[in-house]
């Protein structure tokens, strides 16, 4: 191997070779042991390693340990003297230890011919330890890996990306990680992510729990432990009245099955505190023989009383109706389902802040964890891509990296991490185990890639790569139309209609970033409460940044309004640079928009080109020429309407192409929705166009522009009733009825209920 071709990312050769062995090391257990392994983990070294940097504790409670030794030269008595050292240090630390692996980067020298008769080897001075440590620890194997093991390791077929990380030129790297993650802000979380104002709510919670989080798992530890005292006082007492009792031979039984129950739930306990002191990943539980505690407790009232045993009579029947009423199953239960997962699905309405949230974690888990993360924009990535393409793509890589070697590469990086982090750990904790770094995949806005099909396939695949590659997890966000009633049993988590975080929650530090100002400021107290989502609020943060609202102003709260007034205020703006070349009634910059939302109906991404055509016909005179209309796109780059990307020639003498599409889905949907609108209003239909299938979120904007704007409730005078089954229907009215004005809501009130009740009468029938 060469040693000098060994990428050290950054750390100090014996961290990197650290973290390089306990990798290789990890990946043998599993294959030499599988499910036999309890967990593994890595050493907080934190005053001593305690002779070991990893172990895997096996479901007998034996472990396997392994010590890295970064010796490029020859063991001398030192070296050897250190390895002696560690030994002896690990089967006092851990008398349990059976095998202890030993990992140096070069193979020994033997005896050869022309060896001077009585010289020791470098294999003879390994020989004579292992036989002075077998005669001191008989119980414990001690095996060496040279370069040659290593390199067995490295050479195979799962092993692939792992050599490619350590040993090949660095392309995935925390560093590279960052880069990829600014390109994002700075491209098309531009309009859709603004760190300075978010607030953690549901999503950050999860997070704590599916990443492992340090403090949250010593929290969940601290409740755990409390949890099983309360059992071992239950105990005492069971067992206490079960001495006092035993000639009762019925009750007997019933105890005897209640300290039964005591000690299965005890071990599920257990095992969850084994969870979070190591960060590992939890065993199922074992099945619980619950007791007949109404037979029991009616055996404990029906004893003979006797002033002597009265008391404790008492306290045995407390003790049982105790346990009887404790949830500690229940949350034996919910715990281990939550630590279990190893991805989960947020599903929101639109705006509710699922991006914001997803962008968030990234950041924070690279940036100040400074570990590895990684956001994905679903319709970044056409129907025909796989995992493969996905990945180099969004990673940056060559394209020669094959899917598992980017996996593999990606576990080399959390490796790298977990011994980084035992450096700069300052003390040893003494409640949990350090984290296990995992990598953190965030998949964005699965509604957005239509069609969603090749989404839901690729998600699908998530068990299958998550049981191979048990370090990685995943986030994705989707709107929730997006997965069929059949996929339910997935670890989906609905976030609230008003957001990931409250509106309220989030209006003043909202309010104070947008400098928005208010003459009396008691008189606009309504607004906190009436903007109904995080998008809502900043859109009217937006457009009113920077300005003076009195009590005659007419305030738009509804995303609707404020996305309508957005359009308004930009082309406002860019005429103003174009020096008045059109009046507000030309309608410029919304008549662009309209026809570039149709063209994304059959492709999104619109060559530049192409798009300063199609803009400049959009137009009913000839205002713009093209010159004008490409003026005009790179205003609307600016202004956050469009998203922009360029992608480069494989020829450097030719330029790059710019792609536009429409900038978040939101603005989409109003722009689709504009147009339901005018057919309804102008050209009378009542059915949803056919392109409009997968379009869900515009048929919910619809449906708010014609309640809030023109007092239609869809369902009512046969809007769309031949179009959508009758619970679809009643989604989509719900919807625009809670996303509109109140006053609006108010007067449709009674209709609501009396459409709700034909709905639920038709779906009755037709069940």
């Amino acid at each position: 191997m060469n040693w000098a071709a060994f990428q050290q990312h950054g750390e100090a050769p014996t961290k990197a070779f650290e973290a390089f062995s306990n990798q290789l090391f990890e990946l043998w257990c599993n294959r030499q042991y599988g499910d036999k392994i309890k967990y593994f983990t890595v050493v907080n070294g934190a005053g001593g390693d305690g002779g070991v940097e990893a172990y895997v504790m096996l479901r007998d409670n034996t472990y396997i340990g392994v010590q890295s030794k970064w010796f490029l030269q020859a063991l001398q008595a030192n070296e050897i003297s250190q390895i002696r050292g560690s030994v002896r240090t690990a089967k006092k630390v851990r008398p349990d230890i059976k095998k202890y692996i030993v990992c140096i980067p070069r193979d020994l020298s033997a005896r050869t011919a022309r060896t001077v008769k009585n010289s020791n080897s470098e294999a003879d001075r390994w020989s004579a330890l292992l036989a002075e440590m077998n005669d001191e620890f008989p119980d414990l194997d001690i095996e060496l890996w040279t370069e040659s093991t290593l390199r067995d390791e490295l050479q195979k077929d799962e092993s692939g990306g792992i050599r490619r990380y350590w040993f090949e030129k660095e392309e995935i790297s925390l560093e590279s990680l960052k880069i990829q993650f600014e390109k994002n802000k700075a491209g098309w979380l531009r309009q859709r992510y603004v760190a300075s104002l978010h607030g953690q709510g549901r999503i950050h919670q999860e997070s704590e729990i599916l990443l492992g989080n340090l403090e949250y798992r010593k929290k969940l530890k601290s409740l755990l432990m409390h949890d099983i005292a309360t059992l071992e006082t239950l105990e005492q007492e069971i067992y206490f009245g079960d001495s006092l009792f035993g000639e009762q031979k019925a009750l007997k039984t019933e105890l005897q099955d209640c300290l039964k129950y005591l000690q299965q739930l005890k071990s599920n306990l257990t095992t969850l505190v084994e969870c979070c002191e190591f960060d590992a990943y939890p065993q199922p539980l074992i099945p619980y023989n619950r007791p007949n505690f109404e037979l029991c407790l009616d055996l404990v009232e029906k004893l003979p009383l006797h002033s002597v045993i009265s008391v404790n009579r008492r306290d045995l029947k407390k003790a049982v109706q105790k346990l009887l009423d404790q949830e500690i199953e229940e949350r034996v239960a919910s715990t281990h389902d939550a630590l279990i997962k190893k991805y989960i699905i947020f599903l929101g309405d639109p705006g509710t802040g699922k991006t914001h949230g997803l962008a968030d974690i990234v950041e924070q888990y690279i940036d100040v964890e400074e570990k590895p993360g990684l956001i994905i924009q679903a319709r970044q990535y056409d129907s025909s891509m796989l995992w493969q393409s996905i990945l180099v793509s969004a990673l940056g890589l060559s394209a020669d990296w094959s899917e598992n070697e980017i996996w593999w590469a990606l576990e080399s990086l959390a490796h790298r991490c977990d011994v980084r982090q035992l450096r700069t750990t300052q003390s040893g904790d003494e409640q949990v185990n350090m984290v296990r770094t995992k990598i953190l995949i965030c998949i964005d806005g699965l509604d957005e890639s239509i069609p969603w099909d090749h989404w839901i396939e690729r998600i699908s695949e998530l068990q299958a790569i998550m049981k191979k590659f048990d370090r990685i997890r995943f986030f994705v966000a989707s709107r929730p139309y997006v997965f069929p009633s059949s996929m339910k049993k997935m670890p989906f988590v609905l976030l609230p209609s008003e957001g990931d975080l409250r509106v309220s929650e989030l209006y003043q530090q909202y309010i104070k970033h947008y400098n928005v100002q208010f003459e009396n400021e008691e008189e606009f107290a309504w607004l906190k409460w009436s903007i109904k989502t995080p998008l809502a609020l900043r859109l009217f943060c937006e457009y009113y940044q920077n300005k003076l609202l009195v009590r005659t102003d007419n305030v738009s709260t509804t995303i609707s309004q404020l996305l309508r007034e957005k359009i308004q205020h930009v082309d406002r703006e860019i005429n103003k640079r174009f020096g008045q070349l059109w009046s507000e009634n030309d309608y410029v910059v919304l008549r662009s928009l309209i026809h570039i939302s149709k063209h994304a109906l059959q492709d999104p991404r619109i060559e530049r080109k192409y798009l300063g055509q199609l803009i400049m016909s959009s137009q009913e005179s000839a205002i713009l020429d093209l010159k004008a209309s490409f003026k005009l796109i790179d205003y609307l780059f600016g202004y956050g309407l469009l998203y922009q990307y360029i992608k480069q020639s494989s020829n450097p003498l030719e330029p790059p192409e710019i792609i536009y599409e429409i900038a978040v889905q939101p603005l989409m949907d109003f722009l689709l929705a504009v147009q339901i609108v005018d057919g309804v209003l102008n050209q009378g239909q009542k059915e949803m166009p056919d392109t409009l299938k997968y379009r869900t979120g515009a048929r919910q904007m619809a449906a708010i522009v014609l309640l809030q704007d023109h007092d239609i409730l869809v369902g009512r005078d046969g809007i769309w009733t031949a179009s959508l089954l009758a619970h679809d229907l009643l989604s989509v009215q719900l919807f625009a009825l809670s996303n509109v004005t109140s006053e609006k809501t108010a007067l449709f009130a009674e209709q609501t209920q009396s459409t709700t009740s034909e709905i639920y009468a038709a779906l009755s029938e037709n069940c």
